[in-house]
């Protein structure tokens, strides 16, 4: 009896047993069935899931039909297939995709902004605070070599320092000028300190500089001095003249606005899936392709001239780094300035001789006996610790050889940016199976051809319309700005002299030169518009978002369990087999548990 009563227990828990999993196995079918229905999108369908997706986007689900219709109402979305669209949830699509695709256009070029930003910076604190350590150098080395007579003349060097980084800053100074001024008047006071038995006037010190070429009293210092500082300060003030305008041509076209036509594309690109029950389900590349060369095909117009500007800026980048060294010239000038004046030191007896043939025999200058006794002359012997040290790094933390190779490596992948940007755009969220893609109507391939780069090639683009005939003047007017600035690099890789310009918000103005051309071969006078040299920050610049648009995530399993909890999420291909062959495994289980209490 206790073993038949045992057995019935059995019985009893194998019965309970059982129908709880015919409950389960029936609760799996359902909710299954319904995913995979959700997944198709299909005529007997409801729109729950779609309502459930569109709710937890943080959007009104009230414009969601509560069933699937025919999408003859849509002017957008597909026309022909079953939709949980209303006029008004299109409505919201279209002003969503407006807001998308110019948030994601504007993230993606801020981006390429901030490193021009970025690298502007970086590259005006190395070369301001070089200039300011050659002038810090020099105030050290002669107030130690030369004492209260530098002390005296300290004025002459400051301002040759002042009007040299004046000149990098954008100021109109001819460079020969400066130099040819600076020498003149070390001359004049050198002269008068060398011959401190006369006095001399005015008149006569300006008779003493007339004959300077004649006399060369410095050597070969000042003309080999004023080449390499022109040369070096001209390729140097014009990179950062080039840096400063790809900048202000990326902030610029950052500006243009999309057309309704574009936004109608993209709105039938991300969102018109979701109509059909499609929440995942990623656009197909070539759609995705022709939506953005038809949407950025202005931004493709300057392709050709932003290249050309980008390859002349990387040239000149690699002329800094030999023979227009702009650290190899300024570091070691108060080394040349000494040796001038060492020049002038040797010289000056036959120095004084011509002049006082040239000018006249000076009057004798009246001393007393202190004075004769405490007479100062430049008397400086070279110790050679500077000439033999390495090149050290500036404050700036770099040297001009360290950046320019940053930069020609950081310039080199933006040469083709506006060809290559439809690509960019779509790289993040387009799918990788050709055959299980949005195509703008369904989940299948996508069929219609890829359209060519430009403008003029949308004539043909099956998802954009787009006005061939049309030309933006903003697009234009940053083609002249590049043309202008690839004139300019062009001229500093020679070493020919270049103007200075300046843009300001108010757009184009001319201004004048900055000298001649010491290679005479024109002065570079072509410049009609200038850009700013001043560089900052902008307060509205935030890191790139780069997933297009936000809500369709690269990384959908990552990205929807931190987003919300409790959507609706239609099954992969993968996951709806994964069902089935765990509804074979529970059926099998079911018939097998039957036969077992059959034969008990």
């Amino acid at each position: 009896m206790r073993f038949i009563a045992g057995k019935s227990t059995t019985i009893d828990n194998l019965r309970r047993w059982l129908w709880s999993i015919e409950v389960l196995i029936f609760v799996v079918i359902t909710t299954r069935t319904s995913l995979i229905e959700a997944e198709k999108g299909g005529e007997n369908n409801g729109c729950s899931a779609v309502k459930l997706a569109w709710n937890s986007k943080g959007l009104d689900s009230s414009h969601v039909a509560s069933s699937t219709t025919k999408g003859e109402h849509l002017q957008v979305c597909a026309k022909t297939s079953w939709t949980c669209c209303t006029v008004e949830m299109e409505a919201k699509l279209l002003l969503l995709s407006r807001q998308d695709l110019n948030r994601t256009l504007s993230n993606q070029i801020t981006e390429i902004r901030q490193n021009f930003v970025t690298q502007t910076i970086k590259y005006d604190g190395f070369c301001s605070e070089l200039i300011d350590k050659a002038s810090r150098d020099l105030h050290q080395m002669f107030l130690k070599t030369y004492g209260v007579i530098y002390e005296q003349n300290s004025k002459i060097f400051a301002e040759l320092f002042q009007n040299l980084k004046l000149y990098y800053n954008g100021r109109d100074l001819n460079l020969q000028d400066v130099l040819d001024s600076f020498f003149e008047t070390l001359m004049q006071h050198m002269f008068q300190l060398l011959n401190t038995n006369y006095a001399f006037n005015a008149q006569y010190l300006q008779c003493v500089t007339e004959h300077m070429d004649e006399l060369k009293p410095f050597g070969d210092v000042p003309s080999k001095l004023s080449t390499q500082v022109k040369r070096g300060f001209i390729g140097a003030r014009t990179f950062h003249q080039g840096l400063v305008v790809g900048r202000e041509v990326i902030n610029a076209v950052s500006k243009l606005d999309v057309t309704q036509s574009c936004v109608k594309a993209v709105a039938k690109l991300l969102w018109c899936p979701h109509c059909q029950g499609f929440m995942r389900l990623k656009p197909c590349q070539g759609f995705c392709l022709n939506v953005m060369k038809g949407c950025l095909a202005e931004y493709y117009e300057l392709h050709e001239t932003w290249s050309t500007y980008i390859e002349w800026l990387t040239k000149l980048a690699e002329r800094l780094e030999g023979p227009f060294n702009i650290e190899s010239v300024v570091d070691p000038i108060d080394v040349k300035i000494s040796d001038a004046i060492m020049n002038f030191q040797e010289k000056n007896e036959e120095v004084s001789k011509k002049v006082f043939l040239g000018c006249g025999q000076p009057s004798l200058a009246t001393r007393n006996k202190r004075q004769t006794d405490d007479d100062m002359t430049f008397d400086w012997k070279p110790s050679g610790g500077r000439q033999g040290a390495a090149r050290p790094t500036t404050a700036a933390g770099t040297s001009i050889d360290r950046l320019m190779q940053e930069f020609r490596e950081k310039l080199a992948p933006l040469k083709d940016l506006w060809k290559e940007l439809p690509h960019s755009m779509c790289q993040n969220f387009t799918a990788t199976e050709e055959t299980k893609c949005w195509n703008g109507t369904n989940k299948n391939r996508y069929t219609q051809q890829l359209v060519d780069d430009g403008i003029a090639n949308q004539r043909s683009n099956p998802e954009v319309d787009v006005d061939v005939g049309r030309s933006s003047a903003l697009i234009e007017q940053q083609k002249l700005l590049l043309t202008m600035i690839i004139e300019k690099l062009k001229k500093a890789f020679s070493g020919h002299d270049v103007n200075y310009y300046d843009h300001d918000a108010d757009g184009v103005q001319q201004s004048s030169g900055s000298g001649d051309d010491f290679e005479n071969s024109g002065s570079g006078d072509d410049g009609k518009v200038r850009v700013r040299g001043e560089v900052e920050l902008s307060s509205s610049l935030r890191p790139p978002i780069k997933t297009f648009p936000p809500y369709v995530s690269s990384h959908p399993q990552d990205r929807e369990r931190s987003r919300t909890r409790g959507r609706v999420t239609p099954p992969t291909s993968a996951a709806v087999w994964s069902s089935v062959f765990e509804l074979f495994w529970l059926t099998g289980l079911y018939f097998g548990l039957m036969i077992v209490l059959r034969n008990v």
